[in-house]
């Protein structure tokens, strides 16, 4: 609640930083929805690779040929290096994600100093204007009774002639 005739100086620098914390919000939204879909990513792939070393073991028990043998070496060699790299792109999502969260931190904590200043400052006003009203009160109740008082000596002196 603004009152009339409060002005904030610093109200551009106010509003810069309310506007880089929400840039800074959706930025982290952002990372975290890719963080979510990477993460989803090498889960399906370590799954995949469980049902795979499950379904090679029964087939194992069965008994393997060469070419099948060799067929799933070869897959499972290239499931795990997609499950590394997948991995890796992970652990890159969770680094920026705390960069992002600690820059979030630190300009929340810029937008609280400011809106501490601003606080203060209407504070200040609010009290200005109280005791501007108090003494303006003051001035007329003084005026009122100077009035009155003026009143009362002329008509003192207008019985008393």
């Amino acid at each position: 609640m603004e009152m009339k005739g409060f002005k904030f100086k610093l109200q551009p620098v106010l509003n810069y930083r309310e506007k880089k914390e929400d840039i800074l919000k959706r930025e982290l939204g952002e990372v975290r929805k890719e963080y979510e879909r990477e993460k989803k990513i090498l889960d399906n792939l370590m799954e995949a690779l469980q049902r795979s070393q499950d379904e090679f073991k029964k087939k194992q028990i069965k008994g393997l040929n060469i070419s099948d043998l060799f067929v799933y070496s070869c897959y499972f060699t290239k499931v795990q290096n997609d499950i590394s790299h997948q991995a890796l792109k992970v652990k890159k999502v969770i680094f920026r994600l705390e960069a992002v969260r600690e820059k979030l931190i630190g300009a929340s904590k810029d937008k609280k100093v400011m809106e501490k200043l601003y606080d203060k400052q209407y504070e200040e006003f609010c009290q200005m204007l109280l005791k501007s009203e108090q003494k303006l009160i003051d001035e007329i109740a003084t005026s009122g009774h100077k009035r009155r008082r003026i009143a009362s000596l002329l008509l003192e002196e207008s019985e008393g002639a």
